[in-house]
């Protein structure tokens, strides 16, 4: 079963978060020559305290993040 949502319980956040953070994981193994750009583009982005606040950062009318769950898991980058 396919559950697509507004991302608005602590639950979605941390599991928001925590694919965010899978993701520069990921940028971070793919382009390890360029480790030293990405962290000083995600603390010039002020990444880390966007998502330590999320609903002040990416909650309406700023923004309105969705999460989609594939069988009960949420789905995150390379997942099918």
């Amino acid at each position: 079963m396919i559950d697509i949502r507004n991302a608005r319980s602590d639950d979605d956040i941390a599991a928001v978060t925590g694919l965010a953070w899978e993701f520069v994981d990921q940028l971070g193994e793919r382009y390890p020559e360029r480790s030293e750009n990405l962290d000083r583009y995600l603390k010039e982005r002020r990444f880390e305290e966007m998502l330590a606040n999320f609903r002040d950062h990416f909650y309406p009318p700023v923004g309105d993040p969705g999460v989609i769950s594939l069988r009960m898991k949420l789905v995150g980058p390379g997942e099918r």
